[in-house]
């Protein structure tokens, strides 16, 4: 479990596999401890942002092939999605957004 924190936004903790995927689309190697210093978060904002936009537009495209599938099953069953990229990386992008703006660092360190 790897915990992210900055003084601009509320603490949170992800998985190993979350974070190694999250430090991925940072362009980065993951890691049991670190930091992006105030001067590094536009670029790990512009990344993050951009892997975000990259999974919406992927999960949209495998909405439309799966709404085919689905039009077969009945009410009520699951789709099987699971959790996309992106919706994995909004605490993050919201606590890169926050600490950017208030002048902070993000740090990590495994629990």
């Amino acid at each position: 479990m790897i915990q992210f924190m900055s003084k601009a936004a509320a603490s949170f903790i992800m998985t190993d596999e979350v974070a190694r995927a999250v430090f991925g689309a940072a362009g980065q190697e993951a890691s049991d401890r670190g930091i992006w210093i105030l001067e590094r978060l536009p670029e790990i904002l512009g990344r993050l942002e951009e892997a975000s936009q990259r999974s919406q537009i992927s999960q949209r495209a495998k909405a439309q092939d799966d709404d085919q599938e689905e039009d077969d099953r009945a009410w009520g069953s699951s789709s099987g999605r699971g959790v996309a990229l992106h919706q994995r990386l909004a605490p993050v992008l919201e606590m890169v957004r926050r600490a950017q703006a208030e002048g902070q660092p993000v740090v990590w360190d495994r629990l």
